[in-house]
């Protein structure tokens, strides 16, 4: 298969079993091997999940810059929630800042997927439901195909079509920072 990403090893960072699955059959998609790839998930009932992602993306940034001779990238998954998405992005930001690690550089594979609210607002919009961005759909999505719902975000992705959702609109543009 000529789009596999031969030896680019990447790490999930999330803070939901969820969003793992989902990232994790995208990033399949994409041509990503699965040997290479490494999920790190936020452990469940041991506080905030958002504080988990934004420390442990610090240490998977200094990961990536100390070993610059491979092919290395990572892409952090964590909800919005009442945030704006740039807000979101901002805290991350910030995490890296107020750590010394330094913020991402375009040129690095460093993504970030912030779904508004839960992942499932993305996976009932990606099966065809009409959804907003506004209401909560958390545990409303049971046994999703997450293989099929990330075939349908890879082909939107690659097409460059207009989902509606903010969200995921700029998944996209933080999808292609790790296509580089």
């Amino acid at each position: 298969m000529s789009n596999r990403k031969m030896g680019i090893r990447i790490a999930i960072v999330v803070e939901d079993r969820m969003l793992e699955r989902f990232v994790r059959e995208s990033l399949l998609l994409l041509g990503y091997h699965r040997r290479e790839i490494r999920v790190e998930c936020a452990p469940s009932g041991e506080g905030s999940g958002k504080n988990w992602v934004s420390s442990r993306l610090v240490r998977e940034v200094k990961a990536l810059r100390v070993k610059a001779d491979q092919q290395l990238a990572v892409l952090a998954g964590t909800d919005v929630d009442e945030l704006e998405i740039l807000e979101r992005e901002r805290q991350l930001s910030n995490a890296l800042n107020e750590d010394g690690t330094g913020d991402r550089k375009p040129n690095e594979r460093i993504a970030y997927w912030l779904p508004r609210w839960s992942i499932e607002t993305w996976l009932k919009h990606l099966s065809g439901e009409k959804v907003d961005e506004v209401t909560r759909y958390k545990h409303q999505v049971k046994k999703p195909n997450y293989k099929g719902l990330a075939g349908v975000f890879i082909e939107c992705y690659r097409n460059k079509a207009d989902l509606e959702l903010d969200s995921i609109g700029h998944s996209f543009g933080e999808t292609a920072r790790i296509e580089a």
